[in-house]
């Protein structure tokens, strides 16, 4: 029996902490809008840049990480480093006060639930910081207001990158992922649902 070949080290990017953040914010955002009468989101996006908001379903959440916040900590051979991410909602109203007062809603509805996000089920997250709260009126039109809203983070990555384990993955790995790769899988058909025979007429 041949020895199962090495794993690489875990990879973190930006993107992996937007999805997770993401994913857990669809899972509980929307109860919590349902327990405090505030409409929940039709939209659910990620950012790499700038929002084109005017095409964005409202009311609408989104996230963006732009990169770490300051100089990352080396500590016992790895390195710790404050991420920062942003969760956004961008919400219409009938005029200036309604649409500000749903974005304020939206951003203390984000807080709640972020500040109870644990770990993301990431096992770099250890802890998070409130850092701002902001609001920008983003259009008139149709009748409506849109306003955005953001609330920025900072989160407390341990261990996120390492020095330990070889400098290139070794031929041993190269092969097995080359195997797998080759390896072609059977798609289990769908189930058949036999139809509903109709009932007998009656004599």
């Amino acid at each position: 029996m041949g020895t199962a070949a090495p794993a690489l080290p875990p990879l973190f990017t930006a993107s992996t902490l937007e999805d997770a953040l993401l994913a857990d914010l669809k899972a509980r955002l929307p109860a919590w809008c349902e327990a405090y009468g505030v409409i929940p989101p039709r939209g659910w996006e990620l950012l790499s840049g700038q929002a084109r908001h005017a095409e964005v379903q409202t009311p609408s959440v989104l996230v963006v990480s732009p990169g770490t916040i300051d100089e990352a900590t080396k500590l016992g051979g790895s390195y710790n480093a404050n991420w920062r991410v942003d969760a956004m909602a961008v919400v219409a109203g009938k005029d200036d006060r309604h649409a500000r007062e749903l974005a304020q809603a939206y951003t203390a509805l984000l807080r709640l639930v972020i500040v109870r996000a644990g770990s993301l089920g990431l096992p770099w997250v250890k802890g998070w910081t409130w850092l701002e709260e902001t609001y920008d009126r983003l259009a008139v039109e149709d009748r409506r207001t849109l306003m955005g809203a953001s609330t920025g983070w900072a989160v407390h990555l341990e261990g996120v990158l390492t020095p330990a384990g070889p400098r290139t993955p070794d031929e041993e790995y190269l092969h097995a992922r080359t195997v797998c790769a080759q390896t072609v899988v059977p798609i289990r058909p769908p189930d058949v649902i036999p139809p509903v025979p109709a009932p007998a007429p009656s004599p």
